[in-house]
Order: structure tokens, then C-alpha cells, then sequence
């Protein structure tokens, strides 16, 4: 309990004894008047009245005298030795600075003539007061005992001979209040009472790696003590396994570098010694299976590098930390994780939440422009293949069809007709043709004579099994009616050598109509 400021009634003292020689005296009153906060002093009212029937000419002054018999907190009889005297005219007196829970004795003396005197006595006892002392550091040291969430405190009582007269009561017991008084727990407060013969607190439910100071108070019986007197002892509790980093980030570098910004644990259940930082790509589906981890030192060296868009959901309480990673794919896609280990602590804190990092995209339109070049090379390639193959294919197939359309025309005569024979450029075919080509199939022709006809197989296949060695035809020269090709004079429709295509489709029958 605090102390009162103000005792709202008036009480009167024990008196143990009143003595009176005469009977001036009468109706002796004392009252202990109220305490104040500051001033934890007792004053008392004296009132009586005088009856006796005094002459004009006789002195009417009252002479008091206040006198300390003793602290009724000590033993041995130990008292103040100074006394209070003074001349009163009227019948009240208020006498002030007297010592709480004292005994003392208070006297009325009339001088009369003739050497007379009316005389009136009272002992009296004061009320307890507040503890004017304090309790005492103690040597003990239960620190060994405590823990993270757990502190124990110790001291030592007051002397008791020495300063029993600060005591001014009865002692009640020790009043303990205690609060935090790191930023974090700065709400925290707790109260108490600890009996009068003990000097040990242990106080639990704390949170790591925090600063608490605990005062100390002695109280009277009635639970009152004053904010003045204490001892303060101020502990930290031991640091604990940490929290998780939260609010980490990244940003793209140049280079292939990967910022990695984050707030360290708060509140803090210890020094930080060093981060653990762990990633993996898309193909891994845990981080079991991490690809890479480093360790770091907390610092905030490289946190100017951060854009201030991404510290926005760092608070004011948080510090910040921040680590740059280097030869990362950028094109690639990475989770990152982090955690913190404390000084002291051989448990870290949980990893904290994966954050993903996208592929850059310029590298992978630069990825997808070169894979684009290599298909359009390719490609290329294909068409000017496929090109040449076509191209082969209609050669032949013309060449062919030309060799049908000309054997028709050589069925009756093996001379080609008039018109055929002025037209340098059909000549120049027709004398890439062999005679076996041209002439049908049925007979060979032969110069000037008949060879006995011979039936040919259906295909030149067949008729190379039955026939493995057929006659050589006769020259062109002499064949009557062949005109050789004057190759000095101007072609005409191209060159005539083997590599020109053949006309697909030659109208021959303009040549013989």
C-alpha cells in the first residue's frame, strides 16, 4: 500500500498517564494530526482549560515541555535527548517534529505567586510511521540458476541495531515491483510481497535476452511504505533459441548477382552470431533437397544498395541485413530461405518462409532469340534440301516423259521427220537418247537388213535375265537420214549438254504434223 496522503479523521493518542498537582489544569486533550507525503514527521495538538481564578497581577503564560522517552522500534531503551520547551498564552499548542512510533511525555506548568505552581502531566505514544531505510545488495549470486523465461534475485534486510530507529513501525514485509526495460517489454510489470525473513525472489514467464529491473520496498504492518526507500537490482535473462527471420526479399543484380535483404529476428532472444542461407531451383520439390547454402555474419553494410520500396515492410524496431550472392544462374528461378543462429544457443531458429526469385527475363528472350536463329539455320537447311530434291525429281521426270513421248513418234521410222531435223535443240535431246530407248520395245531396227525379230520382256530388268548380252545397235552415223549436229552454230532454247533440263512435256506434235 502507498502511503496515505491525508488521514481523514483526527485520532487521539493513548495516553497512558495524566498527573495533576492542582486543579488548574482540566480537560487535557491531545490529537495526532494527519501526515503528509514528504513529511513523515508526527505533530500533535495539546488543548486544555485553566480554571483557576488568578489575579490580575499573576503571570497567565503556561510553560510546556515535550520530552522523548524512547523509539518503541529499538530495544536498550534508546531514546532523542533533546527536549522541546515553550511559554504558551492561551489553552492550544500544536507541537511539531516528533518521532513517529515513540513514547513521550508532555507537561503544563502554571507559575503562581508567592512560588506556587498548578502543574498536569501526560504520556503519550505516537503512531507508526513509514520505513525510512532501505534493504541491502546481498553477495549471494544465484545467476547460475537462471534462464531465458527465469530470473532469481537476492538481498540482504536492513541492520537492525543500527538503524532501528529509521524503522518508525512495526516492519511489515518487502515490496517488489518489477519492470522490463528493453524496448520490447517495456509494458511489463509485475508486483508483490515477500515475508519480512526472506530475501529471495525468483520471478519465471520472462522473455529472452531482456533487460528487468526490480525494486525493492519495506512496508509497515499496515502495508505502507515509501517510493523513496528501495533497491533496485537489474538482471537480463539468458538468450534462447531465436525467431525466425521475417520479411526477407530479393532483388536482381548485374552480373549475376542476387540481393538478399531481411529483418533480423525481434524481438531478440540473443546475439546474433551468423545467418544460414539455403536455395534451390524449380526441380527440387523441397528444401531437402537444397542446391547451395552460406553462412553470414550479420551486418547491414550492403543494405544502402536496396532500393527503399523494398524496406517498407521492415519496421522501425527491426535492424536490417542484407548479403549479396554471385554466380547464380539469373535465368534460372531460385527459392531462398534463411535462419539465425544465437551466440550461446547450439539451436537455431525455424527456416524461415521461401521466397522465389523470377528468371530473368532478358536473359531468357536472349535465350529464346538465339534458339530462334538456330531453327531459322536450320530450316534453311531443310528447304534447300528439300529444293534440290524436287529439283532432281522434275529433271528426271521430265526426262522421262520425254523419252515415252519421243518413242511413239519413232514407231514406223527410226529417221526423225523433217521438222524434227531442223530443230537443232530436239536433235540435241534425241542424241541423248539411245536407239533401244526410242524404238519400241517389240523389235530392234537394224541398217539395211532385217535381224530375225525377238520378243522383249515387259521391263529392261527382265530382259537383262533372258537376254544378258544383246547386239550393239549400229552407230547414229549410220543411220540413213541422221543429220549430225552443227554444235558451232547459235543454240537456241539453252545449252544442249546433259545438265539442262529436258522441256517437260514437249508439244513433239508440231514437229510432226
Amino acid at each position: 500500500m502507498a502511503i496515505q496522503l491525508l488521514t481523514s479523521v483526527l485520532s487521539f493518542v493513548l495516553i497512558s498517564e495524566i498527573r495533576s498537582e492542582s486543579s488548574c489544569f482540566r480537560n487535557m486533550e491531545v490529537v495526532e494530526l494527519p501526515r503528509f507525503l514528504l513529511n513523515n514527521a508526527t505533530s500533535i495538538r495539546v488543548s486544555w482549560d485553566l480554571v483557576c481564578d488568578l489575579k490580575e497581577s499573576e503571570n497567565k503564560n503556561v510553560r510546556l515541555t515535550v520530552k522523548h522517552l524512547g523509539y518503541l522500534s529499538c530495544q536498550g531503551g534508546r531514546r532523542d535527548y533533546q527536549e522541546q520547551e515553550q511559554e504558551v498564552s492561551g489553552n492550544l499548542v500544536i507541537i511539531e517534529d516528533l518521532h513517529p512510533y515513540s513514547s513521550y511525555r508532555i507537561s503544563l506548568k502554571l507559575m503562581l505567586d508567592g512560588g506556587d505552581y498548578s502543574e498536569a502531566t501526560v504520556t503519550m505514544k505516537t503512531k507508526a510511521g513509514v520505513p525510512q531505510m532501505r534493504a541491502r545488495q546481498s553477495s549471494l549470486d544465484y545467476s547460475h540458476k537462471d534462464s531465458g523465461t527465469k530470473l532469481h534475485f537476492t538481498w540482504r534486510p536492513p541492520p537492525t541495531a543500527s538503524q532501528c530507529v529509521k524503522f518508525q513501525s512495526e516492519l511489515g514485509f518487502y515490496h517488489f515491483e518489477m519492470r522490463g526495460l528493453d524496448k520490447w517489454n517495456d509494458e511489463y510489470m509485475t508486483s508483490g510481497e515477500v515475508p519480512i525473513n526472506e530475501t529471495k525472489l525468483e520471478v519465471d514467464d520472462l522473455q529472452p535476452f531482456s533487460h528487468y529491473a526490480l525494486f525493492v520496498y519495506i512496508t509497515n504492518t499496515e502495508g505502507e511504505y515509501s517510493r523513496d526507500f528501495f533497491i533496485k537490482l537489474e538482471k537480463r535473462t539468458k538468450p534462447a533459441q531465436p525467431q525466425t527471420p521475417t520479411n526477407l526479399t530479393v532483388e536482381k543484380m548485374d552480373d549475376r548477382y542476387h540481393h538478399l535483404l531481411w529483418a533480423e529476428p525481434f524481438p531478440p532472444t540473443g546475439e546474433i552470431q551468423e545467418y544460414n542461407i539455403r536455395w534451390r531451383t524449380n526441380g527440387t520439390k523441397t528444401m531437402s533437397a537444397f542446391l547451395g547454402s552460406q553462412t553470414v555474419k550479420p551486418s547491414n553494410v550492403l543494405c544502402g544498395e536496396i532500393k527503399k520500396e523494398n524496406t517498407s515492410s521492415v519496421t522501425k524496431n527491426m535492424q536490417k541485413v542484407c548479403f549479396t550472392l554471385n554466380e547464380l544462374d539469373k535465368s534460372e528461378g531460385y527459392y531462398f530461405s534463411v535462419q539465425a543462429i544465437n551466440k550461446e544457443v547450439e539451436i537455431g531458429s525455424e527456416w524461415s518462409e521461401e521466397v522465389y526469385s523470377e528468371p530473368n527475363k532478358s536473359s531468357f528472350e536472349l535465350a529464346s532469340s538465339g534458339t530462334l536463329a538456330v531453327i531459322l539455320v536450320l530450316s534453311t537447311i531443310v528447304m534447300i534440301v528439300i529444293i534440290g530434291a524436287l529439283r532432281t525429281a522434275y529433271k528426271v521426270r521430265n526426262k522421262l516423259q520425254f523419252k515415252q513421248n519421243i518413242q511413239h513418234y519413232f514407231r514406223d521410222s527410226t529417221e526423225p521427220p523433217e521438222s524434227v531435223r531442223s530443230d537443232t535443240t530436239m536433235m540435241t535431246y534425241i542424241s541423248q537418247v539411245t536407239q533401244a530407248e526410242i524404238i519400241p520395245e517389240t523389235e530392234y531396227a537394224t541398217v539395211g537388213r532385217r535381224i530375225a525379230s525377238r520378243k522383249l520382256s515387259a521391263t529392261p530388268s527382265q530382259r537383262s535375265q533372258q537376254d544378258p548380252l544383246p547386239p550393239l545397235p549400229p552407230p547414229l552415223e549410220d543411220i540413213p537420214g541422221y543429220v549430225r549436229p552443227n554444235f558451232d552454230r547459235p543454240e537456241r532454247l539453252g545449252s544442249g549438254s546433259e545438265e539442262d533440263d529436258p522441256p517437260a512435256d514437249l508439244p513433239i506434235t508440231n514437229y510432226f504434223s
